[in-house]
């Protein structure tokens, strides 16, 4: 769980909790990231309005992609099926590549209850902007996430979400991904024994919340 605090009213203190998922992908972030910036140009951009959140997203094409690219989505969709004990199914994949100042303004992905987002960092110089995060909306303050080259993290779609400045000369390259969670079609005995060796594998148990 992602835990943060509200803001106080009446002598009352919000707790609230965010559920979701960081684990550790087995792919070299520099090989990724190496892929992912290649990916950043003009026929690959979701939208050409510039005012539109989505200006900043290329989309990645996981069928004809390389076998890094299939690999890391294979990883985080197995951890994720581990820890929810049902099938998750991979639905798109883009990546964001900041430069200086360069940001994500506030968003969310589907709004739907067994949807999840997903971003895997592979760059994070330093001065690399924090996610951001608003469960109680933007105007009721926020949790930030420091993000780690190498890890990623699931969280609710319908979650408000953006990305702070990057103050860094170098590249802060990301991937994000949508996920959708199969709760009818629980694991069979060997997709399990699968995922949890990848989720064993990650490491994932000597990390913090946040």
């Amino acid at each position: 769980m992602l835990a943060g605090c509200g803001p106080t009213e009446m002598g009352m203190l919000n707790i609230y909790k965010i559920p979701g998922y960081r684990g550790i992908c087995s792919v070299d972030p520099k090989e990724m990231t190496k892929y992912l910036v290649s990916q950043a140009t003009e026929k690959n951009r979701d939208t050409q309005d510039p005012n539109d959140v989505k200006y900043q997203d290329f989309q990645l094409d996981v069928e004809t992609g390389p076998q890094i690219l299939k690999d890391a989505i294979t990883d985080i969709v197995l951890q994720f099926g581990h820890t929810c004990g049902c099938r998750v199914d991979f639905l798109s994949a883009w990546t964001i590549c900041h430069k200086r100042e360069h940001q994500t303004y506030p968003h969310n992905h589907i709004r739907d209850p067994f949807n999840f987002a997903c971003v895997y960092w592979a760059q994070v110089p330093e001065g690399a902007g924090l996610l951001e995060m608003y469960p109680l909306s933007i105007a009721d303050g926020s949790v930030d996430i420091t993000p780690v080259e190498g890890h990623f993290l699931i969280f609710p779609g319908d979650l408000i979400h953006g990305v702070r400045q990057n103050m860094s000369d170098e590249l802060r390259v990301s991937m994000s991904c949508n996920l959708y969670m199969d709760v009818d079609n629980k694991l069979s005995e060997k997709e399990t024994e699968i995922s949890r060796r990848a989720y064993e594998a990650s490491g994932v148990d000597d990390l913090i919340d946040r």
